[in-house]
C-alpha cells in the first residue's frame, strides 16, 4: 500500500499513518517519525500486552515487557526485520 499523503498547513505533505501497512511504518519509525511508532503501538500495544501477560503470568512484568518492546522499536537507525520475518 503506498503512503497517503494529503495537503497540510502552507502546502506540506501530511503522512496518513493509519494507511500505511506494518512494513511501512517500521521502516519509518527507524527514519524516527514518532507518528510512525504511535501508529504501531495503537494497532499492537494490546495484542502484545496480553501475550506477554500470559506469558510471564504477571500483569507489571507484562506492562514492562512491553514497554521495553516499543522502545527497541522506538531506536532510530536500527534494522528490526531479520530475514525470514513477517509483519503480524
Amino acid at each position: 500500500m503506498k503512503a497517503s499523503l494529503t495537503p497540510g498547513v502552507l502546502g506540506a505533505l501530511v503522512v496518513e499513518y493509519q494507511e500505511l501497512d506494518d512494513r511501512q511504518l517500521i521502516q519509518q519509525t527507524a527514519l524516527g517519525m514518532k507518528e510512525a511508532l504511535e501508529e504501531l503501538y495503537n494497532r499492537y500495544s494490546t495484542p502484545v500486552f496480553s501475550l506477554a501477560r500470559f506469558m510471564l503470568r504477571h500483569e507489571a512484568l507484562a506492562e514492562e515487557a512491553t514497554q521495553d518492546i516499543f522502545l527497541v522499536i522506538a531506536q532510530p537507525g536500527s534494522n528490526r526485520e531479520p530475514a525470514g520475518a513477517r509483519a503480524l
